[in-house]
């Protein structure tokens, strides 16, 4: 068993980092132990000792981002729980809309995410357990008195809209281009309005089919 220590944890800190710094600025397909290592300024042999496969030092840098996607859940359900029974589509939509700009900022990871999924053949169980099944208990939870779907139309109508979303945000300039049959202009971290306002629709049309606005 490794002993812990400070400068233990400076270390890990300091790879992580640098694996950061490599999602956002190359290729996923160039990230490997040595190109990590020379980023973090130690040796393949120091980095393995932490993180034994390339793989397990993919996992552990996405922690921070499924960290960041729990603060993302809560700010929205915030905004769900806070929303007037008959302002039930606007709210939905602007919902669906924050996700996806959200989505976008995070498309580096979402690549790297979707890369380890393919990887290993799914979400990993402890992913999956910890983070996308009580996802959607709380959100069936909030939305089945709300919109009088029943609760296996309310996963499968957010699982569509998010995988949706991640494909979307994940599309080089040049693919959403041909998508759209329209000219992209690359914005940063600024996602495409056309794109945001599909899915303020897209939530509308799903999970709104059972709800009388008028109520």
């Amino acid at each position: 068993m490794r002993v812990k220590d400070s400068s233990s944890d400076r270390t890990i800190e300091t790879i992580l980092a640098a694996v950061a710094r490599l999602v956002v600025s190359c290729p996923l397909y160039k990230i490997s132990i040595r190109r990590v290592a020379r980023e973090a300024g130690c040796s393949p042999g120091t980095l393995t000792y932490y993180f034994p496969t390339i793989e397990a030092l993919l996992e552990a840098a996405l922690d921070d981002y499924y960290r960041d996607n729990q603060l993302l859940r809560n700010s929205l359900i915030e905004s769900l729980q806070s929303a007037p029974h008959a302002d039930l589509e606007s709210r939905l939509g602007q919902i669906s809309s924050s996700l996806y700009r959200a989505l976008f900022t995070r498309r580096h990871w979402l690549a790297l995410e979707q890369l380890i999924i393919h990887r290993k053949g799914g979400l990993a169980p402890a992913r999956r357990d910890h983070w996308q099944g009580p996802s959607l208990d709380i959100a069936v939870n909030l939305l089945t008195p709300l919109t009088g779907l029943s609760p296996v139309a309310i996963r499968l109508a957010i699982q569509s809209i998010i995988y949706a979303a991640v494909r979307f945000a994940t599309l080089p300039p040049e693919e959403l281009a041909v998508v759209l049959g329209e000219p992209v202009d690359a914005q940063g971290d600024t996602p495409d309005p056309r794109v945001e306002e599909h899915f303020s629709r897209l939530a509308v049309g799903l999970l709104c089919r059972g709800h009388d606005s008028s109520a």
